[in-house]
């Protein structure tokens, strides 16, 4: 829930997104499905895609992290829990906050031990397949082709690696 709401703010501040939520976000624009229901559709074809790649099924952590991130991102959206954003600087606040909570949550994540979610476990198959190293095997790419523009917030998730 923690990283949902992470990531609604972001989406909400309108300043950028992190590499994947750009795709997600172009799907959304273009067939109507809403924010949370596009991660789990495109989560569960990650999901299969890598597990398929790495020839074992998937944990139970990674289906819950498909199935919970978005469900929570749309119950955000529906409940309109996220605050107004108007003015330049509100939008810079939002953005954020939006960022130290989605890192806050995915750190909760992490640290129940869970397992990868499903971006993180195609970043894993494609590792093994290519022998890259993990951080330039997707995220960087995703980054560049699938956003329509350049846009300076993506440096605060690629940067860190």
């Amino acid at each position: 829930m923690i990283m949902s709401y992470g990531i609604v703010l972001i989406v909400q501040a309108n300043l950028g997104a992190a590499p994947w939520d750009v795709m997600h976000l172009g799907i959304v624009r273009h067939t109507g499905l809403t924010l949370g229901r596009t991660r789990q559709l495109v989560g569960m074809a990650i999901i299969v895609s890598s597990c398929l790649i790495l020839k074992k099924w998937p944990t139970v952590g990674i289906i819950a992290n498909m199935v919970l991130v978005g469900e929570f991102c749309n119950y955000i959206y529906i409940w309109d829990l996220t605050p107004e954003v108007l003015s330049p600087g509100s939008r810079l606040a939002v953005f954020a906050a939006g960022w130290f909570v989605r890192g806050f949550g995915t750190g909760v994540y992490i640290q129940a031990q869970l397992g990868a979610g499903p971006w993180d476990l195609l970043m894993l198959a494609l590792h093994r397949v290519t022998g890259m190293p993990i951080r330039w095997v997707i995220e960087p790419p995703v980054a560049y082709s699938f956003s329509a523009f350049f846009n300076a917030s993506r440096l605060f998730f690629i940067m860190p690696m």
